[in-house]
C-alpha cells in the first residue's frame, strides 16, 4: 500500500506538471550514543515465565504411544506441580481435560495415543499456570516411525 501511495503522489505531480518538492531539512545523522532499536527484533518469548532449554530432541520407540518427557526447573531446582498441556496445533483445543503435572523432581511426561496406537503428525506441548493460562511458548514435535520419544526441558526466567 505504501508503494501505491507514493506512486499516486508521483503520478499526481507529473500530471499537473508541478515541480518535485525538494528537502528543506538536513537528514539527522545519529550520534555515537544513539542506538536505534532494529525493527522486527522484539523477543516473541518475552511474556513467558518458562522457556525451553535447548531444542526438542526426538528418538525412535515402540508404536504403543508417542511420548514427550522432560524436566522443569527454576534456577537449578526442580519445579513440582507444574502443569503441561498438549494439543494437535499451537493454541488448538488441548487433547486432555487435565494437563500432565510435574513430579517432586520436576519430571513430566505427556503421552499421545491415537486410536489405541502411537500418534503420528504434529503435536505441541506448553506449560500453563493454575488457571490454565499459557506460561511458555508452544513447542512442536512431529511424531512418526523415527520420532516416538520426545524430550524437552523448561527453565523459568
Amino acid at each position: 500500500m505504501l508503494l501505491a501511495c507514493r506512486t499516486t503522489d508521483l503520478i499526481g505531480g507529473l500530471s499537473s506538471n508541478a515541480a518535485r518538492p525538494t528537502a528543506t531539512r538536513a537528514a539527522k545523522i545519529p550520534a555515537a550514543t544513539d542506538s536505534p532499536e532494529p525493527k522486527g527484533t522484539r523477543d516473541p518469548n518475552a511474556a513467558f515465565q518458562f522457556l525451553p532449554i535447548g531444542t526438542p530432541r526426538c528418538g525412535a520407540g515402540d508404536d504403543n504411544a508417542s511420548v514427550v518427557k522432560g524436566r522443569i526447573l527454576e534456577g537449578n531446582a526442580p519445579v513440582a506441580g507444574q502443569k503441561i498441556q498438549a494439543s494437535s496445533g499451537p493454541g488448538a483445543e488441548p487433547i486432555s481435560d487435565e494437563p500432565a503435572v510435574s513430579d517432586d523432581n520436576g519430571n513430566y511426561q505427556v503421552t499421545f495415543v491415537c486410536d489405541g496406537t502411537a500418534c503420528n503428525g504434529a503435536f505441541w506441548v506448553w506449560l500453563v499456570d493454575e488457571d490454565l493460562v499459557q506460561v511458555s511458548p508452544f513447542v512442536e514435535f512431529i511424531f512418526d516411525n523415527q520420532c516416538r520419544r520426545g524430550t524437552l526441558d523448561f527453565r523459568s526466567r
